[in-house]
């Protein structure tokens, strides 16, 4: 039976200040989360805290997304919100 995995953002606050401390990425040590920080093109985000507690990097920075209320209108956008469904669709796509 597959244990249950946790997908959390590891928070950005563009202050750069260590993760561990100061998000859920420091829930990390308990083994069932996954802390998850964005990056862009291969860098970690400028607006994003660091720390040997962020798991994973997924894109978190010049996000296409769809507007509610409009079928046609995407704006570009930027946060560690994005990152934890690039992460939980991943690991989901390994199980099955």
């Amino acid at each position: 039976m597959l244990s249950k995995k946790y997908v959390a953002a590891a928070v950005n606050d563009a202050s750069s200040k260590n993760a561990c401390h100061i998000s859920s990425a420091h829930l990390q040590r308990f083994g069932n989360v996954v802390s998850v920080g964005a990056n862009n093109k291969g860098k970690i985000a400028s607006f994003f805290n660091y720390g040997h507690c962020v798991d994973v990097y997924a894109l978190g920075e010049n996000v296409p997304v769809v507007c509610i209320g409009s079928s046609n209108k995407v704006e570009i956008t930027s946060g560690t919100s994005f990152t934890v469904p690039f992460i939980s669709s991943s690991y989901i796509d390994n199980l099955i």
